[in-house]
């Protein structure tokens, strides 16, 4: 919410329920929400979802929003294992579970991903979360681009409502399976249509604008544009501090 107004409202209100009792559950994770989505501070998220654990152990959402905080801060592992957690408690929740299978892909846990996704994918064909996530997985544990690119030139993919987030995502991954091709001219081709987001996706939310934004800076270092690539790489890194560790370990994979 960008409303000031209503975010200050917001602020006071927990503090007024923190005030009525510090170790509430609801209150503490209202706080941790807070310092999440208005302050992108995940370290003092992940703080106060801890300290509402200790009085609400089972609370699944509790479980869930620790390891958003873990994911933001590149602790993939503890991530995976408390969407894991939160499954435990809710095995139908369809957000933790495509979540816990997008931190994997984060962490190259190429086959746990497959493990997790046929199923799911093969359920909702519509999930587009699911088809990309199980398109990268056989991209790289596979090494198998045909079967990759199969699903990544699904029919679904030509709706124009498709959100831009998600065509950026699949373009990279087409330019990454056309290059294990060989075909680098179709590989450029996907580079540069992801490359051309640029405006589009730093004038979108904090989140898209950091992993967007490094697939943006890939693409522009698979097109041998290393200096644009640096530069970008190194706007992302100032404008979100705080997720510098993911950004680095992606960097790492890349």
């Amino acid at each position: 919410h960008t409303d000031q107004a209503f975010i200050d409202k917001y602020r006071a209100t927990i503090d007024r329920a923190l005030e009525l009792n510090p170790n509430s559950p609801s209150a503490l994770r209202a706080s941790a929400n807070y310092y999440y989505r208005v302050k992108n501070d995940y370290r003092t998220s992940l703080d106060l979802v801890e300290q509402a654990l200790e009085n609400a152990p089972g609370d699944v959402d509790l479980w869930g929003d620790r390891g958003l905080s873990l994911r933001r801060l590149g602790r993939w592992q503890e991530s995976v294992d408390s969407f894991e957690r939160a499954l435990q408690i809710d095995p139908a929740n369809r957000f933790y579970q495509s979540i816990m299978v997008e931190t994997m892909g984060a962490d190259g846990r190429w086959q746990d991903i497959v493990d997790n996704t046929v199923p799911l994918a093969d359920a909702d064909p519509d999930d587009l979360d699911m088809q990309v996530t199980r398109a990268i997985a056989i991209l790289n544990l596979k090494r198998q681009p045909d079967k990759a690119l199969e699903v990544l030139n699904n029919a679904i993919w030509t709706s124009s409502g498709i959100d831009p987030v998600f065509q950026t995502n699949r373009d990279y991954e087409l330019a990454g399976a056309y290059r294990l091709k060989g075909d680098l001219e179709k590989a450029n081709f996907h580079y540069e249509q992801v490359a051309g987001r640029l405006d589009e996706v730093m004038n979108s939310s904090l989140q898209v604008q950091t992993y967007g934004g490094m697939q943006v800076a890939w693409s522009l270092a698979r097109l041998g544009r290393t200096e644009e690539a640096l530069e970008l790489a190194t706007r992302l890194l100032r404008n979100n501090p705080y997720e510098k560790e993911a950004m680095l370990h992606g960097w790492l994979v890349y």
